[in-house]
């Protein structure tokens, strides 16, 4: 009796190790396709990670318990949703409380990358920061990762703090559908040398189309479709925009602004720092600054049928409106 209930427990185990065995080596990968037109080629290099442990919902903590990433969406399997834009929310304790970021797909495409500041109350405690994210290029894979990490003051050699994987949710989205990622198309402006050799009229701005990854935030909250049109304006012309002439007249490192709409919603203020105006001088590049960011937020509004007339767009700084961009 004991022989017989043995061999019927084994053949019921080795049912289920070929039934599993089947379906880990079943599974589909998909591949999805670039909605941008250029790739980044410069992309940084992967390096190991600090083991992420998640101690509460929604809250990854490094192994040496010193840096907090936070994520507004989680999905099933336990990794955070990013879709485009997204904030990411944390704490960390670096030197002169300064650090980079990264989000790259599971293929290694630099989706988007850039520097943080954490805002520590004192030497050696924790600083908390917030991390808005837009989308540079599209990713190719439903999977990757975002990262935080910073360089050795010795030797510049890269330190990574935290690293948590993430999922990105318009491609999932896409991928369960079988249907194409949704997309918003931006309208950037910016001079070009070869349409104006000579610059003989310093207001000339030239369309530049960009297509982002957008899973309905961009499209449907003005403020937010405005803030994306300003981060790729601020990010200056692609690589093959530059091939084909165009340039800049902002100054590089200029911050993003905040975006607001007046109550009776006839006006689109944009609040910048102090850094639209750093090492600028001459009247011919403050009508090009000025001409740059008016008709790639203007157009942008009118194409996409947020506005039916040409909108009125404010360039402040620091809330002033008066004395700004002066040459």
């Amino acid at each position: 009796m004991k022989n017989n209930f043995f061999v019927v427990i084994v053949s019921v185990l080795a049912v289920f190790a070929v039934f599993g065995a089947g379906c880990s080596t079943g599974r589909t990968t998909y591949d999805v396709p670039r909605t941008t037109s250029t790739i980044d080629k410069q992309i940084l290099q992967e390096v190991t990670s600090t083991p992420a442990v998640k101690v509460v919902k929604d809250e990854w903590t490094s192994k040496d318990g010193i840096t907090k990433l936070r994520f507004t969406d989680v999905s099933e399997d336990g990794k955070p949703i990013v879709y485009n834009p997204f904030f990411v929310y944390g704490t960390t304790t670096v030197f002169e409380n300064q650090f980079s970021w990264r989000l790259k797909d599971s293929k290694g495409v630099l989706v988007s990358s850039g520097r943080a500041y954490a805002n520590s109350p004192d030497s050696g405690l924790p600083g908390p920061f917030t991390i808005k994210v837009f989308f540079d290029q599209s990713p190719t894979a439903t999977d990757g990762f975002f990262e935080v990490y910073d360089n050795s003051p010795k030797d510049g050699a890269e330190i990574s703090l935290l690293k948590v994987s993430v999922n990105f949710g318009n491609l999932l989205t896409a991928v369960l559908n079988e249907a194409d990622p949704a997309t918003s198309d931006l309208y950037v402006y910016f001079p070009n040398k070869q349409k104006d050799p000579n610059f003989l009229d310093c207001s000339n701005a030239y369309l530049v189309k960009y297509t982002v990854l957008d899973d309905g935030t961009v499209s449907r909250n003005q403020n937010e479709f405005v803030a994306a049109v300003l981060h790729a304006l601020l990010k200056g012309p692609t690589p093959w925009a530059v091939n084909h002439g165009f340039f800049t007249s902002l100054p590089t490192g200029v911050n993003e602004p905040e975006v607001v709409t007046s109550e009776a919603g006839d006006e689109i203020v944009l609040n910048f720092d102090e850094t639209l105006e750093q090492g600028v001088g001459g009247s011919c590049r403050v009508l090009s600054i000025r001409s740059q960011i008016i008709k790639s937020v203007q157009e942008s509004l009118l194409k996409n049928n947020f506005w039916i007339t040409t909108p009125k767009v404010t360039i402040s700084i620091n809330g002033r409106t008066e004395d700004i961009l002066q040459p």
